[in-house]
């Protein structure tokens, strides 16, 4: 019988959690579309490929998806801030 390794998916919370973000779901709840989740996956593919493209450490790649994290929350704000007016 073969079994399933419950470790498999660990280090991959914060991906899941920057597509979701960038896919347009609010951080504090809300829904957001399948359409939106690929397109957060796609940003996100061309962020990670461009940064090991340049080279960049492990270290810098996680920083550098941090940044856009911060970014897509920052902008997600702005937009809500703009249509609650």
């Amino acid at each position: 019988m073969k079994a399933g390794i419950s470790t498999r998916g660990t280090g991959f919370e914060f991906n899941a959690l920057v597509v979701t973000l960038l896919g347009g779901a609010s951080i504090d709840g809300g829904v957001g579309s399948v359409l939106g989740m690929v397109i957060g996956a796609l940003i996100l593919g061309v962020v990670s490929s461009a940064a090991y493209g340049l080279l960049l450490r492990p270290e810098w790649q996680f920083i550098l998806k941090a940044i856009v994290t911060f970014l897509a929350i920052i902008a997600q704000r702005y937009l809500l801030d703009q249509r609650n007016k």
